[in-house]
């Protein structure tokens, strides 16, 4: 991506918070930032772009902020028990597409279409290699339910797949170009598709617009946004939850980038918010919602931990925010979340709802209902229960009804099931099937196995001792750091905590250095992955930069 020297090189004027248009006052007076500080500014290139600009180190402090800060209503939906219902994975693991009546769920069990109530429908598509399938896994989805429609966009393909949503397969849409862990929107009057890509340096276009045909409208060609080399562990964030389509890369690897919008008229790719880190970049990414930018930073610790930042749009007031369930007794929100096409989605284990109610001890303030479902998490034993999907609209303008009053909590989130119900459906459907309750459902046992991608993980593995490992043992510490180097290597973490199967994916350009580098990474020792039954597992796909001198 651009980076931030890029960006100021081409300023031309730079406009601070104190020339805020009136709006921006007016929206303070109800803004949840209005005692936090200014923190960003806006500034115009010589192209007549107006950027955000914000400065990381002005985020000071962290506040508890209300989900319905951000969403307009709130559903949550228990989904069914039966076998082919299970859903293995949580947010991370896949696409989640929500209409009006429908729910579709990528995870690694394939696409499945529940409806509203959480029933489960049928699946869509399956991997392998025939007209109507995926190679390796979808990608991202959409459901038209007006016109009877479920869109599926594969990681790696060259057509969307398209389904009724009695799960009949239809005709395809046959790409312009191949794609790479795209994402789409669909114009269904016009009918016109707007497709974002990787922008690696063998990718045709990064983004376009074509016809339901496959014949290309309008493209834009990679540019400076090109990845050399491809990189499978970077995604893209196409957020669409404001009238603009807004692109930006997620780099598995620490940089400053920018969020950007589609400008169709001149047909290009306009800055619109970066952050300034200060030559010291942490790994993150950015959704953009109707009035702020949110920012997500990732910290890996002995696991994900993410933590997220919040800028005002109008006022360029911002903090570090933690999210809260308001709705559901104030509790901890889920730590990751998708924030796409106007919905906030979190995909659930049973058991993580369970565990953040356990918390309450006071329900007297909740309206009966959701006291009682909480009360059913409570006293129940939820760890053989599908996922929960959480999901909230959200508000087109945020300032104009910054808090749910005590009118709204009279229409209470719609809560398809109680605990209790999906136990007894579950010993129903195990008993009518085998002749015995069903036991936990683990995946198969395969001690050599390589596992990879980040879903099939409860723990990654993790190089002990961090960056003070290469501190310590770094033979070529004392490079010149004003020239400095990195190899990113690639390996497989044994069971016994060491690296096998050790290569190198990027050469630092320096053959002593890249050598270096294996032993570093061969003489390491790493903390054990375990999958999400609990089995220590061989983990494959680990790739790490090493940096000479060391960072």
């Amino acid at each position: 991506m651009k980076i931030l020297k890029t960006i100021l090189a081409a300023l031309v004027l730079a406009i601070t918070a104190s020339s805020c248009h009136k709006d921006g006052e007016q929206a303070d007076a109800t803004s949840p930032l209005k005692d936090s500080p200014v923190v960003a500014q806006q500034v115009i290139t010589l192209n007549g772009d107006t950027i955000i600009v914000c400065d990381l180190s002005l985020l000071k402090d962290t506040i508890d902020l209300p989900l319905s800060t951000f969403v307009s209503d709130f559903e949550l939906v228990d989904l069914g028990e039966d076998e082919e219902a299970l859903i293995k994975e949580t947010s991370g693991g896949g696409s989640i597409a929500v209409s009006p009546n429908y729910i579709g769920i990528y995870s690694g069990t394939g696409y499945k279409l529940f409806d509203k109530t959480g029933k489960y429908i049928t699946s869509l598509s399956a991997q392998g290699q025939g007209p109507n399938e995926y190679a390796f896994s979808i990608y991202d989805s959409y459901i038209d339910e007006k016109n009877d429609r479920a869109y599926l966009l594969p990681m790696n393909g060259n057509k969307i797949l398209v389904y009724d949503l009695k799960g009949n397969a239809q005709p395809y849409i046959p790409l312009a170009h191949e794609t790479t862990k795209g994402k789409f929107y669909v114009d269904d009057q016009k009918k016109l598709l707007y497709v974002a890509n990787m922008p690696f340096s063998d990718t045709a276009s990064t983004f376009w617009i074509q016809d339901f045909e496959g014949k290309l409208i309008k493209e834009i060609i990679a540019g400076h946004l090109k990845i050399v080399p491809p990189d499978f562990s970077n995604d893209i964030n196409v957020s669409m939850n404001t009238e603009e389509i807004d692109y930006s890369v997620f780099h598995w690897k620490n940089t400053v980038d920018t969020l950007y919008h589609y400008n169709e008229a001149d047909n290009r790719l306009a800055p619109s918010f970066t952050v300034n880190f200060k030559d010291n970049p942490i790994l993150h990414d950015y959704i953009e919602l109707p009035d702020y930018y949110l920012i997500r930073l990732i910290e890996i610790e002995s696991d994900y931990r993410y933590i997220y930042g919040l800028i005002d749009k109008k006022t360029l007031k911002g903090n570090y925010i933690k999210l809260k369930l308001d709705m559901l007794g104030n509790i901890d929100a889920p730590a990751w979340a998708i924030f796409e096409r106007g919905l906030y989605t979190a995909n659930i284990y049973a058991y993580y709802l369970q565990g953040q109610c356990d918390r309450l001890s006071d329900l007297s303030s909740l309206p009966s209902g959701i006291a009682k479902y909480i009360q059913d998490l409570q006293q129940n034993d939820c760890e053989d229960l599908n996922n929960i999907i959480l999901i909230g609209r959200l508000k087109k303008n945020t300032a104009e009804s910054f808090m749910m009053n005590d009118k709204d909590y009279q229409e209470q989130p719609q809560m398809n099931k109680t605990v209790d119900t999906i136990k007894k459906e579950k010993e129903e459907v195990s008993l009518k099937r085998t002749g015995k309750k069903e036991e936990t459902i683990t995946e198969e046992d395969d001690p050599n196995r390589i596992y990879t991608g980040f879903g099939v993980f409860s723990h990654i593995p993790l190089l002990k001792g961090g960056l003070d490992y290469f501190r310590k043992n770094n033979r070529y510490n004392d490079w010149d750091s004003k020239n400095p180097k990195e190899t990113l290597i690639e390996y497989v973490v044994e069971k016994n905590g060491k690296a096998s199967h050790v290569s190198i994916k990027e050469s630092s350009g320096n053959a002593e250095l890249d050598q270096e580098a294996i032993r570093l990474i061969k003489e390491a020792e790493y903390t054990v992955a375990k999958l999400k039954n609990g089995k220590e597992a061989r983990a494959g796909g680990m790739m790490i930069n090493v940096t000479f001198p060391t960072k």
